[in-house]
């Protein structure tokens, strides 16, 4: 079963890449070269496409034999066998220690509170979550749009999912 991540944009953001990008493209109609518009503007747009673009990519795919996330590089699975114990967590990212961060898109390791280093695939804005606790001790932050579907699937394929406090 498919389930789409929560990566909801802060309004503030878009606010100021709209403001910023007017910038941009009212530098390029003042500029005395007719050249330098077209330029500027195409690179303006292609620049807020591409910081949008990851974003876009996230699906999570719940499956009895495994998780998978579709991400920027591809599909990851993670084996249900490997996974210790499923819980819903409320989250705070407070550095990237080795990943990838878009416009509410989170890939690879980030610095999360409460939970310390993980692997995050998913999103920020909404600061809640459901981390996966593997046998090795890693663990993996994901972030659903519809967190209790999610968890409740999980627990009817039989994962370990720990009742809320």
């Amino acid at each position: 079963m498919d389930f789409a991540v929560d990566r909801r944009i802060d309004p503030g953001l878009s606010v100021g890449l709209g403001v910023l990008l007017a910038f941009v493209l009212m530098f390029a109609a003042q500029s005395s070269d007719p050249r330098t518009a077209p330029v500027i503007g195409i690179a303006a747009a292609l620049t807020v496409a591409l910081a949008w673009l990851p974003g876009l990519l996230w699906l999570y795919r719940v499956e009895p034999g495994a998780i998978r996330v579709r991400g920027p590089g591809g599909w990851i699975s993670i084996a249900a066998e490997s996974v210790a114990q499923v819980e819903a967590v409320e989250f705070r990212v407070t550095l990237r220690t080795f990943g990838l961060g878009g416009l509410g898109a989170l890939y690879g390791w980030f610095w999360v509170e409460p939970v310390g280093n993980v692997r995050v695939y998913g999103g920020k804005s909404s600061g809640q979550g459901v981390l996966l606790t593997l046998y090795t001790g890693e663990q993996i932050l994901l972030t659903p749009k519809d967190l209790e579907g999610f968890l409740a699937y999980l627990r009817r394929l039989g994962y370990k999912v720990k009742p809320p406090a």
